[in-house]
This record gives C-alpha cells, structure tokens and sequence, in this order.
C-alpha cells in the first residue's frame, strides 16, 4: 500500500510539473532572460519608466489613441518592455549603437505607451494601463478612449491580468498607486460623465489592485489631492454651490474623515509636511482666491498661507518645505516654515525667467524644480533650486537639455519622468515618424548626454536619429 502511494505522489509531481510548464508560454528567449530579483532595489517608481536594481521595465515610445485603428494590434512603439542595463547602469549596445538583443524582451505589445502611462512596481507586479477593447454601451462604436489598469509579473510568468476598466474618457481621469502592507491600491478620479446610464459625474474610486476589486468612494468630487502617504489623501465633494465638504481619506482602511466644510468654493491643491493646502475664494471678493492651509494632525480651521493668488499654478517641493507658485515668467518661492499667522507668508524668493514664455513644470528632483520652456530651436528643460532660494544660496537657472525635435501638438508635463530617486529624467522626444523614450542625466551632471531608450521601429527611424545627433 505504502509503495502504491508512493508511485501515485510521484505520478501526480509529474502531472503537476508538466502542467506547469505547460503554462509557461514564453518564448525561449524570455524563458532564458535573467529577470530582477526581490533583494532588487525599485526606484523611479511611476511614469514611462521604473527601475528594479539593474533593470528598467519601460514603454517603448508612444502612440496616439487616435492612430489605434485595429482593437488587438500589436505594437512595438508604444509597448510594455524590460531592459538589462550593465553594472555601471548604461545601456548595453551592439556595433551599430543599437540595444544589444541579448538585453531586452517584451512584455507586453498591448499599447501601453500613451495618453495616461503610469507604471509602478509592487511585490512581484507590474502594473500599467492599455485603452479599453470593448464597445461603449454595448453600441458598435470602440471605446478605446477608456482606460484599462493591468498588471503582470516581473518575469512574464503568466498572462497580463485586467484590474479594472474605467468609466470615463482618458482625458477625464487621474489617479496613482498605493502600496501598503502587502496591499496595492489604486485611487481613480474619473471626471465628468460616465459611459454608463447607472455610472457616476465625478467619481472618486477605490481600486484594490491585488484583490482585483473595487468600490465607488464619492460621487460629485470636485478637487483631489493624491497625497504621498496613503492616509493623508483629501478631497472636496461638492454637495451645493454653497457648500464644499473636505474629506480625508484613508485608501487603505477605507475610511472617511469629515475633515471641514465651506460655503465658499475650496480646491484641495497639495499636502506638504504635515499640512493639507487649498485654495479657496474670498466671502464677498469670489473672484478673489486665497492659498490657505490647515494642520492634518489637529484638525485645524484653514488659515491664510498667501493671498491673492490668482489662477497661478502651485507646486509643493518633494520633501514639502517650499511651495512654489508659477506667474508669468517668474517663479515664487515660499517656505512652508513661514506661518506667522492672519498675514499669510511671505514670498522667500522671486525667480524671473526673462527668456521663457511660459514655465511648463514637470516636477521636483534633487530639491530642484524641472520646469521646460519654448526656444528658437526646439525646447529647453531647466532647473533652479528651491533648496537654494530658501537657505539664501544660489538659484542661478540651468540648462538641463535641448529638446529640437519633441512632438510639439501633444507636449506636456506626461512627456516626462523624473523622481527624487533616481539621477535620470526620462522623456518623449521623436525619431524619423515615431515617438521614442529617451534619458538623460540631470542630477550631477549638465552636459548634453542624452541618449534614446528602446528599440526602434525601422531603419528609417534609426537614420533619422543618426541625422539629429550629428
């Protein structure tokens, strides 16, 4: 008997191990690539591109959702892909100068490199999002202008896996990623009408990533603020024209604060520190707006921060100790220490930008805010240091690149991807006919050494980037 249970365990281990690679349906390439581990350090979490220890998962380009015209096309520019760097972290090329094929696969040809890319790594995950393949309302029109969120794993074992299908145009919707706990979440901002007849007008929606799941947390949102920490999230429902509720948020319990009420229009702008930031309009000056703040931890009414600010754009500074406002061609730095009280704070330094016609943020970095602007010849991306204007140092303004050859109709802040870990800004920048990903380094260094990212569509292409370069 002993030995008949024996033979019946061993056939049933081989059941499974045939099974197992029965499933495996990567090539032979992507079955012998080396893939990162989980001691593998992930680091520019976010954007066109995100790094585990020597590797880089990244789209390859982008496309339009307009130039889409097959539902289950296959894409190379505008695909989901996986490059091996060396150890110094650069990219290992062959006698062309192209991307040695040895050192990348493909994971996924969905297009993936569009309108609302995002991708970040969590556990043994990547997540991204692809346009929808389905019809609107079940008519005959396709609706790829919605979003779908999808997630793989890091090394391919498996199929991509929806997580969730949004109910609103790409262009109507915002939202990151949380990690807590072992938990992924995704927070959904979805603007404007709804596809569906029983779908919400400005909904905010809580989408558990790992459990494929998801819940409606408010409908009428009329601001959100995508806080770093995942229980510092606020946001503002709009219950009349004369009275605006602000919410805190916790993604991960799922839980509401009724944070403070108004019967003036409010806009949760950011969170720095431990401070929730707004604007807000004036008692019986509306057309007047004031940045106000409050104290998350005490709960405290909002306070006068700066007034009059206008319809000036507002930044906060990564690690929260300046607040940057965007007027013209000046550049306002305020440091988030300087609450003294009902006369608001007072503007630590004023940076003009004489040769620029508007100032284009793309983020912070390094204590530095990255900002491009239009030249004679293309674009330029600069940078001035709000940790310098705050302790009195130098905010000299620097050239960081030259952008001549940027898909100028569609440019915007999404173009780009810089993180306060990672020395690198990786953005969109053409090639013959197509968009491709390019990089370079910021931090550390200004020279003129950017370089394309991926892997080409045609020959063509290549020439043309041969042409740019000299």
């Amino acid at each position: 008997m002993k030995k008949f249970t024996k033979i019946l365990i061993c056939f049933m281990l081989c059941v499974l191990s045939i099974a197992f690679v029965g499933c495996d349906k990567r090539t032979k390439k992507e079955k012998s690539f080396t893939y990162p581990t989980s001691a593998d350090k992930v680091t520019s979490n976010g954007g066109l591109a995100v790094a585990k220890g020597n590797y880089v998962y990244f789209v390859n380009g982008t496309k339009s959702v307009k130039d889409a015209t097959e539902k289950k096309a296959k894409y190379n520019v505008g695909s989901l892909m996986l490059m091996k760097l060396d150890a110094n972290g650069d990219v290992v090329r062959n006698s062309d100068g192209l991307v040695n094929d040895d050192y990348y696969i493909t994971m996924s040809n969905k297009l993936c490199g569009y309108e609302v890319t995002n991708l970040f790594i969590s556990g043994n995950y990547l997540y991204f999002v692809t346009p929808c393949l389905e019809n609107e309302n079940d008519n005959k029109t396709w609706a790829k202008e919605r979003v779908v969120f999808n997630r793989i794993k890091l090394d391919k074992t498996g199929e991509v896996e929806e997580v969730y299908s949004s109910d609103v145009k790409y262009s109507e919707i915002e939202y990151d990623y949380y990690e807590v706990n072992g938990e992924t979440f995704i927070l959904v901002y979805e603007k404007g009408e709804s596809y569906y007849s029983d779908g919400g007008n400005n909904t905010l929606v809580r989408v558990n990533a790992t459990a494929k799941s998801n819940k409606e947390i408010s409908r009428d949102v009329a601001s959100v603020v995508f806080a770093n920490d995942y229980d510092k999230i606020f946001y503002v429902k709009k219950e009349s024209d004369t009275q605006f509720d602000v919410k805190k948020y916790n993604i991960s319990t799922d839980a509401i604060v009724d944070y403070s009420s108004s019967n003036r229009e409010i806009v949760v702008k950011f969170v720095a520190k431990d401070y929730v930031f707004a604007t807000q309009s004036r008692e019986h000056l509306t057309q007047y707006k004031d940045l106000v703040y409050s104290n998350i931890t005490e709960q405290s009414t909002f306070g006068l921060f700066h007034s009059n600010i206008a319809d000036n754009e507002l930044y906060t500074s990564e690690d929260g100790t300046a607040v940057v406002e965007i007027s013209g061609k000046e550049i306002r730095v305020i440091s988030t220490n300087q609450f003294i009280g009902d006369n608001g704070a007072t503007i630590t330094k004023i940076i003009t930008d004489e040769n620029a016609d508007t100032i284009n943020v793309i983020g912070f970095t390094n204590g530095s805010l990255v900002y491009y602007t239009k030249a004679d010849d293309g674009y330029v991306v600069k940078m001035i240091s709000c940790f310098n204007a705050i302790s009195g140092g130098d905010t000299s303004i620097k050239e960081v690149a030259t952008l001549s050859n940027v898909d100028e109709a569609n440019l915007k802040a999404s173009n780009f991807d810089i993180s306060v870990d990672s020395d690198f800004m990786f953005f969109i920048e053409k090639s013959g006919s197509n968009n491709y990903l390019h990089r370079i380094r910021i931090v550390n260094t200004f020279e003129q050494n950017k370089e394309m990212f991926g892997v080409y569509e045609n020959e063509s292409d290549i020439s043309a980037e041969a042409t740019t370069e000299e």
